[in-house]
């Protein structure tokens, strides 16, 4: 998992509403940063660290929210929401693979064709989710999400 990003330019002379704007607005883009990877899927570390990342947002969007009282901000945190339990099930899976393979690793002769089917559900569990990882991700892209969110959250909406 990749090192929370720092928030810039933080300072206790700023209001609660300025702050919440920058600690959002970083979360926000430290988020998006592991998009790439996640759509790739060719690394489950970028997976883990959009999940922690999107989970982080969503923590920041609930703290902050006395900053922002619209339907229209519950909305996007519910999107969030989606977006974390999209991708916590996939890594669900990418965990339990990860624990059977070492197990494997260790097994007997007699584990060895329970541990090679639980791996096959579990692969085929993974990838059956992955779809619908992907299918949020990219709704989110074609409404404009961040750009949208982030605008919302300067202000400029």
């Amino acid at each position: 998992m990749a090192k929370e990003w720092e928030i810039e330019g933080l300072s206790p002379d700023e209001t609660f509403r300025q702050a919440a704007e920058k600690i959002i607005l970083t979360k926000s883009a430290e988020l998006w940063h592991y998009a790439p990877g996640t759509i790739a899927g060719e690394d489950i570390e970028e997976l883990h660290s959009m999940r922690v990342a999107s989970r982080r947002l969503r923590a920041a969007v609930d703290v902050c929210a006395p900053c922002y009282p619209s339907r229209r901000y519950a909305r996007y945190r519910r999107q969030i929401a989606g977006l974390t339990e999209a991708l916590g099930a996939v890594r669900d899976a990418d965990v339990m693979l990860d624990f059977l393979r070492r197990e494997r690793a260790q097994a007997t002769a007699e584990e060895l064709p329970g541990l090679d089917d639980l791996i096959a559900e579990v692969s085929a569990r993974r990838e059956a989710l992955r779809p619908a990882m992907l299918a949020y991700l990219a709704e989110l892209e074609a409404a404009g999400f961040r750009q949208r969110f982030e605008r919302f959250i300067r202000g400029e909406e």
